[in-house]
């Protein structure tokens, strides 16, 4: 009895953990995050161009879509 509860527990930690876990891709894009908005609060315009993609697009609350041909200032 006492060896089924410690292995149902050990279960429930086991997937409990696992499941706050991050993955390496998600760190990658947090991180990613992290510098476009550092590179956007310094307004670095130049380092943005370089690193957005042709195929970022971004929708703001006043509905205008940016691409990487519309001005960013």
């Amino acid at each position: 009895m006492k060896t089924s509860h410690f292995l149902l527990s050990l279960l429930f930690l086991a997937i409990s953990f696992n499941s706050f876990s991050q993955s390496k891709e998600e760190l990658e894009i947090r991180r990613l995050e992290k510098h476009w908005t550092e590179l956007l609060d310094q307004g670095d315009t130049e380092s943005l161009l370089k690193i957005w993609s042709h195929e970022y697009v971004v929708n703001n609350l006043k509905e205008i879509e940016l691409d990487i041909n519309s001005p960013l200032s």
